[in-house]
C-alpha cells in the first residue's frame, strides 16, 4: 500500500511525501521480508533523486539495485537497473561507463525478451559511440536500430534511431544530419512528441554550426522558436530567447554566447574558430564543464591547435586515443560469445 502511495506522489511531484511513504514501505519490510518488493523501493527512490538532479544518489541507490539483484532472482529488475545506472553516467557526462552500462542492458533485456528495451537500450549505444568519437560505429548501430524499429512498427524508437544515425553522420561530418532530422521531425509532428521535436531543432543547430550551413542554423533557430510556443515550460521559453539572440550570429556578443545550452556553445567554437576568433573560442570552451566524451576533447583539441598551446594539444589527442580505444574495446566485448567474454567491469 505505501508503494503504491509512493508512485501516486511521485506522479504529483511530491517528493519528500513520496520519500516518507518509500521509507515506512522500507521499515515494514524488516517483519515481512520480500526481495521483489525491496527491489522496487530502490527503484522508486532513485527515480526521486535523478528528477530531483541528485544523480549522485540515484546512482546509489540504483547500484545498490543492481548488487541486489545480482542473484539471478528477478532479471527485470537487473535490466532496469542497468539501464538506470547507463542513464546516471550520461547524465554525469561519463560516454564511457553510459556506453558500459547501455550495452549490458541492451544484452540483459535481449535476453528477457524484451526486444523493444533491448532496442531502445542500443540506440543509446550508438549515440554513446558517436560521443565517443566512433562516428563508423554509431552508423552502423544506429542503421541497424533504425531497420529493427520499423519492423517493430514503432514510431517512437524510430525518431530516436534517426537522431542517433544523424548524430553519427555529424561526427562523420556527413551533411545527411540534415536529412535524418528532416525526417524525425516528420515522424514527431504531433504534441505528444513535442520534446523529441525541439531535441531535433537543437540538433540541427549544433550539425550547422559544425558543418557551416547557415541556411540550417537559421532553420533550426526558427523551427525551434516556433515549437516551444506550444509547451508551458518556463525553462524551455527561456532557451527560446537565448538562442533568438544568434540570429543574427555575425553580431552576437561573447556574453550572448556564453549562456546557450552547452551542445550549441560547442558548435559556435567551431564556428568562431572558422573565423579566426581565437580568444572568443577560448573564451567559450572556458565556460564548457569537463566531460569525457570526443566532443568535448575533440573542441579542446581545435582551440589548443588554433592557441599553439602544445601541452594541451597532447593532452587531448591522448584522452581521445583512450576514449576510442575503450569504445572499441567494449564494442569487441559485445561482439563476443557470452562465453569467451571477459567480466565487465565498471568503466566509471
Amino acid at each position: 500500500m505505501h508503494l503504491n502511495s509512493a508512485l501516486a506522489l511521485i506522479d504529483l511531484t511530491h517528493w519528500d511525501e513520496a520519500l516518507a511513504e518509500l521509507a515506512t514501505a522500507e521499515r515494514a519490510l524488516t517483519r515481512y521480508p520480500n526481495h521483489g518488493y525491496s527491489l522496487r523501493i530502490l527503484q522508486q527512490r532513485g527515480i526521486i533523486h535523478f528528477r530531483q538532479g541528485d544523480i549522485a544518489a540515484a546512482r546509489a541507490e540504483w547500484t545498490r539495485m543492481l548488487d541486489d539483484s545480482a542473484d539471478g532472482a528477478n532479471p527485470g529488475m537487473h535490466a532496469t537497473a542497468l539501464h538506470n545506472l547507463a542513464t546516471t553516467f550520461e547524465e554525469e557526462g561519463d560516454a564511457l561507463a553510459a556506453l558500459d552500462y547501455g550495452l549490458r542492458a541492451a544484452a540483459a533485456r535481449e535476453a528477457l525478451g524484451d526486444r523493444p528495451g533491448a532496442l531502445s537500450s542500443r540506440i543509446n549505444a550508438a549515440i554513446k559511440y558517436a560521443d565517443l568519437g566512433r562516428g563508423e560505429l554509431a552508423l552502423e548501430l544506429a542503421l541497424s536500430c533504425l531497420q529493427q524499429s520499423r519492423d517493430m512498427q514503432r514510431p517512437d524508437l524510430e525518431i530516436r534511431a534517426l537522431l542517433a544515425r544523424g548524430l553519427a553522420q555529424r561526427r562523420l561530418g556527413d551533411a545527411g544530419v540534415f536529412a535524418s532530422i528532416d525526417a524525425a521531425t516528420a515522424l514527431a509532428a504531433t504534441d505528444v512528441n513535442l520534446v523529441k521535436r525541439l531535441d531535433a531543432h537543437l540538433g540541427r543547430v549544433v550539425s550547422a554550426l559544425l558543418l557551416d550551413d547557415p541556411a540550417q542554423f537559421q532553420r533550426g533557430l526558427a523551427d525551434y522558436m516556433a515549437d516551444v510556443q506550444l509547451s508551458p515550460e518556463a525553462s524551455l521559453k527561456e532557451r527560446s530567447e537565448q538562442l533568438a539572440a544568434l540570429r543574427d550570429l555575425e553580431h552576437a556578443s561573447l556574453d550572448t554566447m556564453l549562456v546557450v545550452p552547452i551542445q550549441v556553445r560547442r558548435g559556435l567554437i567551431a564556428w568562431a574558430l572558422r573565423r579566426g576568433q581565437v580568444g572568443r573560442a577560448q573564451a567559450l570552451l572556458q565556460s564548457l564543464p569537463t566531460q569525457m566524451d570526443a566532443w568535448y576533447w575533440g573542441t579542446v583539441l581545435a582551440v589548443a591547435s588554433a592557441g599553439k598551446d602544445q601541452p594541451l594539444v597532447i593532452q587531448a589527442r591522448t584522452q581521445l586515443q583512450r576514449l576510442a580505444a575503450q569504445a572499441d574495446r567494449l564494442h569487441a566485448q559485445q561482439q563476443a560469445p557470452v562465453a569467451s567474454r571477459p567480466s565487465r567491469q565498471s568503466s566509471s
